[in-house]
């Protein structure tokens, strides 16, 4: 009898399935940066892993908000 790997070992080699409108969404990034799907998966897992979700969220708020000055900064510059 093979002995099963550990919870531990599994995370070593990940695979799972995506419904097809994430796969296209996978594709789509992964083109975009010139990488592959698996390359793309890799560096998202990897990502957050190292920052959490919670990391991710508040990054994207950060750059929502600062897109927002940018574009009132913008705005008076352009419209005084």
């Amino acid at each position: 009898m093979v002995a099963r790997k550990t919870s531990r070992e599994q995370a070593e080699k990940l695979t799972f399935r995506l419904a097809p409108a994430y796969a296209e969404k996978v594709f789509e990034a992964a083109t975009a940066a010139g990488i592959s799907p698996n390359q793309f998966g890799r560096v998202a897992t990897m990502a957050i892993a190292e920052n959490g979700f919670l990391g991710l969220s508040r990054r994207l708020a950060f750059v929502e908000e600062e897109l927002i000055r940018l574009r009132k900064d913008f705005n008076e510059v352009v419209h005084g």
